[in-house]
């Protein structure tokens, strides 16, 4: 099963919606997580969102990309969804050599 690795400034509503809808549409194929440079709380409006595609992510929590490496070592992609751009240092140390990163910001 391939591990993505979803990012964002505050982990608090694009990259938990982005976990919410891989490990729900893609389950069984892909594993996803997600992380912020500046963890704060899960959106009120991105668990509403969720909720009306019948998608339950009221029970996560933000938190930061320290906790993401314990995941980077199995990471198949790196998503970088954030107002900001992670250099590619930066990504390179969430994720071993030769895999897929992407930035959307």
């Amino acid at each position: 099963m391939k591990r993505v690795l979803f990012i964002c400034t505050r982990n608090s509503a694009r990259s938990q919606i982005a976990e919410g809808l891989v490990n729900y549409d893609l389950a069984g194929r892909f594993e996803a997580f997600s992380a912020g440079t500046e963890p704060s709380f899960v959106n009120p409006l991105a668990i509403s969102v969720m909720k009306e595609l019948g998608i339950d992510i009221s029970q996560k929590r933000s938190k930061g990309l320290n906790e993401s490496f314990r995941f980077s070592p199995r990471t198949s992609a790196v998503v970088s969804a954030a107002s900001f751009f992670l250099t590619p240092p930066a990504l390179y140390s969430l994720s071993p050599p030769g895999k897929f990163y992407l930035n959307l910001a």
